[in-house]
């Protein structure tokens, strides 16, 4: 690993915190419900990057070669509007993207503004992607 004077950490996100984000169509497992929820691709270091807490559950890992293809983060707005009323009974839970990809949701972070700070913040979703198109740094 490179060390950089001034630079602490290094992450990458599909999109930059503050500008718009991607909506995807979801569905719980054993719940015919179809919901919307903002979406971002990350990876591994977003969550420490960005400072956020991780409430529940856990934060991807390499350690879990499943993390990649089925590893779901979400927000605590998008743990009350899936209909839990506490956030560990959400970890572990099935959720299917509209469109074929399933996954599980592993951890719960804390809400966070994601797009314009004058916005309500909204449910999130966090998964993990191979490709980006932002390097997020903390000096």
């Amino acid at each position: 690993m490179f060390q950089v004077n001034g630079i602490r950490e290094i992450g990458a996100a599909s999109l930059l915190p503050g500008g718009p984000v991607g909506k995807a169509r979801y569905q719980l497992e054993g719940n015919s419900k179809i919901g919307s929820m903002a979406m971002l691709w990350v990876d591994y270091d977003f969550i420490r990057v960005l400072g956020l807490k991780v409430l529940a559950g856990r934060d991807f890992s390499r350690d879990f070669p499943s993390d990649p293809v089925k590893g779901i983060i979400v927000n605590e707005t998008a743990i009350r509007q899936l209909g839990f009323q506490k956030p560990d009974s959400a970890i572990g839970k099935s959720f299917n993207l509209i469109g074929g990809k399933r996954g599980t949701i592993i951890g719960l972070v804390n809400d966070f503004h994601f797009v314009r700070l004058q916005n309500n913040i909204e449910p999130l979703f966090l998964q993990l992607w191979p490709w980006f198109n932002y390097l997020l740094v903390r000096v």
